[in-house]
């Protein structure tokens, strides 16, 4: 289940300035419930003009929220209790489920700049984020410490209206966590709202 709620307010503290504020709420069953996981998040963003003519646009935002995991480690399976070509159920696992139950605070932050290079017709993005700034930790193992570390993305892209109705929207996404990295490009014509 996820649910998502954005309002805007017109009127920041500038003139043309707007504040946005959300909420995002989901909840998550993985693997027949094994692993349970829900969340609560709200965030807020403040979204300027930077000069007379509206063609540049700063968008600053934070997120704050409650993460909340459940293990359900009755239905796990270890090799230690298989014995004879068959799972036994009565033998130890050997493993130590002690903090079956997590809950965490995260950070998340981010800013947005658009530049509309032809008003009506071409634009362009470019966005960095900063998801789990305060590297919270999960150990659901005793003796182990799972710190959930930052990741970084950095987004840019277009968007070229070809006719009232089509919009040709190529985008670039790069992310990095830890020694893990992603790159991952779209080049879609998209329908145009009106």
């Amino acid at each position: 289940m996820y649910k998502r709620q954005d309002i805007a307010f017109q009127d920041g503290f500038l003139g043309q300035d707007k504040i946005g504020v959300g909420i995002v709420f989901y909840d998550d069953n993985m693997g027949e419930g094994l692993l349970k996981s829900q969340n609560f998040l709200l965030s807020t963003a403040y979204h300027r003009t930077l000069d007379a003519h509206q063609l540049h646009d700063l968008s600053i935002g934070a997120q704050v929220g409650y993460m909340q995991k459940r293990l359900n480690n009755d239905n796990f399976r270890f090799e230690n209790q298989f014995q004879d070509w068959e799972f036994q159920e009565s033998l130890v696992s050997g493993e130590n489920f002690d903090n079956a139950n997590q809950n965490n605070i995260s950070l998340h932050i981010g800013a947005l700049w658009q530049y509309t290079i032809t008003p009506q017709k071409l634009k362009y993005h470019l966005g960095v984020s900063a998801f789990q700034v305060n590297s919270p930790t999960e150990e659901f193992l005793s003796e182990s410490n799972n710190e959930l570390n930052t990741r970084f993305t950095i987004h840019t892209g277009i968007d070229y209206r070809i006719t009232p109705k089509i919009t040709l929207s190529p985008k670039l996404l790069f992310m990095n966590q830890s020694n893990a990295r992603a790159v991952s490009y779209t080049h879609l014509t998209l329908p145009t709202t009106p």
